[in-house]
């Protein structure tokens, strides 16, 4: 099966030994969290976080509020900006185009309650954050749900500007929102302008670079000390996009393949910022090489990942690898169930 990206390096390279790069996760405690990150996943609690509620864990992050460590390997206890810098234009399918930052961001998230009904802002609203931001663009899978599990996606069709302000004044913002109850593997693509919130679920998340959301409305919430949470209605109202309407999950688009192949491949999302695809396979595949680095999550399952012919590294849910270009990945299912793979890169 061809890579997703489909163009291959030209240029003749030294031989160098390619290491899929695992980085160390990072919590973050959110009231709207819960513990099945630490409990499901075995995401590492913080020594001075014990009894928190995480909604978060940054698995590969170059952001300034968490630069993600390699955990082990030759390049063990570097940062991923260190890498990028050194490399970015080795790892880069296009190699003019290397950001100085990384330009991926990838999460687990456990929304065991309803987070706050939110907005990323557009390139003038981001980049008047201080520092500024890019604009966030951010793809979800959903890898579990409660049976009330529910996510918010859009406004219901024809929702206006004065009817928000209404039911913001009213407490009854929720019935303007699109609500969609999640199924186990659904995708949904949030763009800027999108108001969008979620509770009873584990997503994981791709995104751009960014951490540029503003708040409309936190369902009341308040702190260990009574105080609300900051919210950002009159930023939010200028950024929203109320000709979007509802936002349902994104339609698959499968990858045609051989009858005999043991993968089934789809794509989810492909965007400028990034293209990411779904790979389910209960026998052993192989991947040729592609000219762009990739990550991949494993969202079901366990798997075995080999580079090039080396030896493997075994992945569980929820955990995540950095590949560079290399000449070819060799995946395989471990046991008796399918393995589902999440793969991101950056188009060429």
């Amino acid at each position: 099966m061809p890579p997703i990206v489909a163009n291959q390096r030209t240029n003749t390279r030294e031989a160098v030994i390619i290491e899929p790069l695992r980085f160390k996760s990072f919590l973050r405690p959110a009231p709207w969290g819960g513990r099945r990150l630490v409990d499901q996943y075995g995401k590492q609690v913080p020594d001075d976080d014990d009894l928190a509620q995480f909604g978060e864990s940054w698995e590969i992050s170059g952001h300034p509020l968490h630069v993600s460590g390699v955990a082990e390997g030759r390049h063990a206890g570097r940062s991923l900006n260190e890498l990028w810098a050194e490399q970015a234009a080795e790892w880069s399918a296009d190699q003019e185009a290397a950001e100085p930052m990384f330009p991926l961001l990838v999460k687990l998230l456990d929304c065991r309650e309803p987070c706050s009904v939110q907005v990323h802002p557009g390139e003038a609203g981001s980049a008047a954050f201080d520092p500024p931001q890019r604009v966030k663009v951010e793809a979800w899978v959903v890898l579990e749900a409660v049976p009330d599990a529910v996510i918010y996606s859009g406004f219901r069709q024809g929702i206006s500007e004065s009817e928000v302000r209404a039911a913001l004044a009213s407490g009854s913002i929720v019935e303007c929102l699109n609500a969609v109850i999640p199924q186990v593997g659904d995708c949904f693509l949030m763009t800027p302008g999108i108001v969008h919130a979620m509770q009873g679920v584990v997503l994981a998340e791709f995104q751009t670079t960014s951490d540029a959301t503003l708040r409309l409305y936190d369902w009341n919430r308040t702190d260990r000390q009574g105080r609300p949470r900051r919210l950002h209605i009159e930023e939010s109202l200028r950024e929203i996009d109320f000709t979007q309407g509802p936002v349902a999950p994104v339609t698959p688009r499968p990858l045609l393949s051989a009858a005999d192949d043991p993968v089934v491949s789809e794509v989810l999302v492909e965007i400028p910022e990034f293209i990411l695809g779904r790979h389910r396979f209960t026998q052993p595949w192989t991947m040729p090489s592609s000219a762009s680095y990739s990550i991949w999550l494993v969202a079901e399952g366990a798997a075995e990942l080999a580079v090039n012919d080396q030896s493997p590294i075994t992945l569980r849910v929820g955990e995540t690898v950095l590949v560079p270009p290399c000449e070819q990945l060799s995946w395989s299912a471990l046991g008796d169930r399918a393995a589902t793979v999440l793969q991101c890169e950056v188009p060429g």
